[in-house]
């Protein structure tokens, strides 16, 4: 079966066995036991993984994740909120090794952005196409995201990149909006069309 490990969106499972990379929460915000989260992955299509984007723990905890999958030969890809789907053949190349890092960093704007975050970052790119683990960009486009949390009006052709089949689940806002917790530069006004882009 393969799976797709979605990236820095939600915490949810992990492999590693060490309790220092941080408190394992399993479907809702429980806190779960290793055996348990071990069986639970064995059946997951999908495992989402979340991070605080300045925290080195949380990079530490998802590079070695990462590292456990490959180590026990697990199919997964990983998909980046760090890379909008415009990105993608970018990230092809990459994959495929036609494309360096430097040169995937300077082509979508990376290295000015999300690399600032964490060197980590980097670990996780080189680990990942070192092992043939494919890479999927899972953000829409940056204007297209700003013009939805702005509530402007849309043309056809971004109507069409906005998925119509999503559903939120009740309770989701106010979920999102506990996790999200300070957001620098925004006020309560501006959380509802956030949560929507």
């Amino acid at each position: 079966m393969f799976r797709l490990f979605l990236s820095f969106l939600c915490i949810l499972a992990t492999f590693p066995s060490s309790s220092a990379l941080g408190e394992l929460l399993s479907g809702g915000e429980q806190p779960a036991k290793q055996p348990e989260l071990r069986n639970r992955i064995a059946d997951a299509e999908v495992v989402y993984v979340g991070e605080n984007h300045g925290s080195r723990k949380d990079h530490i905890y998802e590079l070695e994740l990462i590292r456990g999958m490959i180590r026990r030969r697990i199919q997964f890809a990983v998909g980046w909120e760090m890379f909008d789907r415009t990105q993608q053949s970018d990230l092809d190349r990459f994959n495929e090794g036609r494309l360096s890092l430097a040169e995937l960093f300077t082509r979508t704007g990376f290295e000015k952005s999300w690399a600032t975050y964490s060197p980590l970052y980097a670990k996780i790119l080189e680990t990942t196409a070192h092992a043939k683990v494919p890479n999927i960009g899972l953000n829409a486009p940056t204007a297209l995201a700003h013009k939805v949390a702005r509530g402007e009006p849309l043309s056809p052709d971004e109507k069409k990149q906005i998925p119509t089949e999503f559903r939120i689940p009740v309770g989701a806002y106010r979920h999102f909006v506990g996790l999200l917790g300070e957001h620098p530069g925004m006020n309560a006004g501006d959380l509802p069309r956030f949560f929507a882009a």
